[in-house]
């Protein structure tokens, strides 16, 4: 296929959005990103950046970092490769934030605008992908997903304080354990998984997928824009449109399709499982509006399907 992965931002104040992406595609992988911007620890503004926050910064740091390191990376064969990679990424990481905010962030005047800030901080989700294979490096709580015939699959962990249950999560304002940013050591974790042909790799700010009520209509949302579409273009601007319509705070997707010949083929592939998910969960919870518990029970057995987080998924 050709030109099989876009991404988009939405912006809940077009001037600063503090999400930010990246795409390249390689000779023999496909890479892309996404980061959103700790906008309360990172809302100090700094006069060398014409006024724009640290979380602001941050996103396109990490964005434009990642990309020009992944111009010489492979995926790994391994998941001691893995391991590998995300430290030479964390490495990276560091090397450029701490140099950035020496330059930018510590020598100018600043207005503080709250009691917790931390320098440079970020949320960093990335895909180093081929037709076999995708391995995901990540701090915080923007996800990668993969979509193929048998639904979506969640294959990166929520850094979070606390649970993180991705359906819990979308009720309680749980802090982030984990970020990128100037002050402290880079720390990321990595996963590696096998994909089924044909699939899409799907990564998410917490934006695209917060202002949902259960994390099945994160799924319903990716396959009704779907079935509206003709081609990979049509895809991504009836997401974009979805998406803004529901979402209440800075939302980034990035999406990659693998294993069909045709936009068409992936369609037909993958279509078929609306049906079951429309049956089996969207409509049974959406009859019953409000009813939290039964929500919940209907998530317990979606999450069957859709968690590849533990440890028997890796590789």
């Amino acid at each position: 296929m050709t030109d099989n992965a876009f991404a988009f931002s939405r912006a809940v104040l077009p001037e600063n959005g503090e999400d930010s992406f990246a795409l390249r595609k390689n000779t023999n992988h496909h890479f892309m990103c996404v980061a959103d911007g700790c906008g309360g620890l990172g809302s100090r503004r700094y006069p060398a950046l014409d006024d724009h926050t640290g979380a602001y910064a941050a996103s396109r740091l990490a964005t434009h970092m990642a990309y020009e390191w992944s111009a010489s990376q492979s995926v790994p064969a391994t998941d001691e490769g893995a391991q590998l990679l995300c430290r030479t990424l964390e490495q990276e990481t560091d090397r450029l934030f701490r140099a950035f905010a020496d330059g930018k962030c510590r020598t100018s005047g600043v207005r503080i605008t709250g009691s917790m800030q931390r320098c440079l901080p970020t949320t960093f989700c990335a895909a180093l992908t081929d037709e076999q294979r995708a391995c995901f490096l990540w701090a915080g709580d923007s996800r990668a997903c993969v979509l193929d015939a048998n639904g979506l699959h969640q294959c990166t962990t929520d850094h979070l304080k606390g649970s993180s249950d991705p359906f819990e999560s979308l009720y309680r304002d749980t802090p982030l354990s984990a970020y990128l940013c100037a002050d402290t050591p880079a720390k990321l974790s990595a996963r590696c998984v096998a994909l089924s042909s044909p699939c899409a790799v799907v990564l998410a700010t917490d934006g695209a997928y917060n202002a949902l009520p259960t994390p099945m209509e994160f799924e319903m949302l990716l396959l009704d824009t779907l079935k509206a579409s003709k081609n990979e273009a049509g895809w991504r601007r009836k997401l974009e449109t979805a998406v803004a319509r529901i979402a209440q705070d800075d939302a980034t997707l990035a999406v990659c399709i693998f294993g069909a010949e045709t936009f068409e083929a992936f369609r037909q592939a993958i279509l078929p499982r609306r049906e079951t998910l429309q049956k089996q969960f969207i409509t049974p919870v959406r009859r019953k509006k409000g009813d939290i518990d039964f929500a919940r029970e209907r998530w317990q057995l979606y999450r069957t399907h859709y968690d590849w987080t533990l440890e028997e998924r890796h590789g």
